[in-house]
């Protein structure tokens, strides 16, 4: 007889005796947590910062450039006519406090307890993420809204050029090749230095779209040369 000696028996890992045999079997933690990209961040390292623990906002002092001449002696040095004497323009900068800049969740005490894995570590550190995306954002508007405001003294550096913010324009946007931004990179390299800016801390940020096509356009150029 078929099937005579066929015994199904009680399957432990069925649902209320239901198709899936393994539905209640134990499901073993992988003991890893996957979570978003982690990004850090950019820009804290390589600028200048303060922390303002009292009051609405913070000056910071700034001040002209000397000048040199030749000495003739028996001349005074200290005499205002004979241009011996540095008249230094000085000014300031107000940096305005923002409001705190917060990321936040709430885990309940009772979820936390019925689950297998660690929940607070992992959101913790996703909210800390968050915030240095906030702070790299708010750092780059900075930049941009510095470059743009006017300059509070009045000189120029060692040869007459304006102290003031310069916009590069190089290619149509939405289509800028590697190329066009390495002449862009140039460019702004020689405004820094007619500028008197100085080279140490001078810094590009680029997106990786941006960064790939610079590395193809190094590459085709070394190629071709």
């Amino acid at each position: 007889m078929a099937n005579e000696f066929d015994f199904t028996g009680s399957r432990q890992g069925a649902n209320n005796a239901g198709a899936d045999k393994r539905e209640l079997f134990l499901k073993v933690f992988s003991g890893e947590v996957l979570s978003n990209y982690e990004t850090k961040l950019v820009l804290t390292p390589l600028l200048r910062s303060r922390t303002i623990a009292v009051g609405k906002s913070a000056t910071f002092p700034i001040y002209g450039k000397a000048t040199a001449k030749w000495h003739t002696p028996g001349q005074n040095i200290l005499e205002a006519d004979s241009g011996y004497l540095s008249d230094f323009k000085f000014g300031e900068r107000v940096i305005n406090l923002d409001n705190m800049l917060t990321a936040n969740t709430l885990i309940h005490d009772v979820d936390e307890l019925m689950n297998h894995w660690d929940v607070r570590g992992p959101i913790a550190t996703e909210l800390g993420y968050s915030l240095a995306r906030a702070m790299d954002g708010m750092a780059m508007r900075t930049m941009i809204a510095a470059s743009r405001s006017t300059n509070p003294i009045s000189n120029t550096s060692g040869n007459n050029t304006a102290l003031a913010g310069e916009t590069i324009t190089t290619g149509t946007a939405g289509s800028v090749t590697g190329a066009q931004i390495v002449d862009s990179l140039f460019s702004a390299q020689e405004k820094l230095d007619n500028k008197d800016v100085p080279e140490q801390g001078r810094f590009c940020i680029l997106r990786p779209e941006q960064y790939g096509a610079i590395m193809a356009a190094a590459a085709d150029r070394a190629v071709r040369f």
